[in-house]
């Protein structure tokens, strides 16, 4: 099946001198919907990823062979497919992608999945939220007990965070990852407890069952 990366449906202008557009002052926290009623898409391979603001790749090939050296992981040929051009973004709403008795996961945003450079820095300081680091390189390392091993071998590693929305209306904050020891895998990690969901066996297979969920 062929994929199509869209970018900026909104037809939105992008200004790839500063490379980002409504970066972190428009975080996708769970807080900011309040209609508990979204327009709902299922996931269409034509269009692919609706990314609504991010930043994109300016060397993509070496960027990528950097961030890949730097961590010590390859990420997966369908998830860098499916990404394109972006190395880290977020969406006008978010993605369904597992329910259970647990309640419902949502992927809320794309890590940076490059070398950080000053411009994503800044982005971090001026965000809203700066418990949500959202880069990658850095996260490995605030967050190490989660990804990590007791023996400092990389077991998970983290592409996204997500939302656990549960069925009593509280939810917890996690992440989205590869399981090294699970042949990458796709699963949800809490953030604030003991908790992993297998979401799917890849990155594609999570796409095209996962529904958009856009609150307007």
């Amino acid at each position: 099946m062929e994929f199509r990366v869209v970018a900026f449906p909104s037809g939105l202008n992008f200004d790839r001198a500063a490379l980002n557009m409504r970066d972190d002052n428009q975080e996708d926290e769970a807080s900011s919907f309040e209609d508990d009623s979204p327009t709902e898409t299922p996931f269409d391979p034509q269009q692919g990823i609706w990314f609504k603001y991010g930043r994109i790749y300016l060397d993509r090939a070496n960027q990528i062979e950097q961030f890949e050296t730097h961590c010590g992981y390859s990420l997966p040929k369908d998830f860098l497919e499916l990404i394109g051009e972006y190395c880290s973004g977020g969406f006008d709403g978010w993605y369904q992608i597992k329910t259970g008795s647990y309640g419902s996961i949502v992927w809320a945003r794309l890590l940076l999945m490059k070398m950080p450079d000053d411009v994503d820095r800044d982005m971090h300081k001026r965000s809203s939220n700066k418990e949500r680091n959202y880069i990658t390189t850095e996260l490995l390392h605030t967050k190490r007990s989660i990804f990590y091993s007791k023996d400092g071998q990389l077991e998970r590693f983290p592409f996204g965070t997500a939302y656990c929305f549960k069925t009593d209306n509280t939810g917890s904050d996690g992440y989205l990852v590869f399981d090294l020891r699970d042949a990458n895998r796709v699963k949800f990690v809490s953030d604030q407890e003991p908790k992993e969901v297998l979401i799917s066996a890849t990155f594609t297979e999570m796409t095209l069952k996962s529904v958009f969920q856009f609150y307007g």
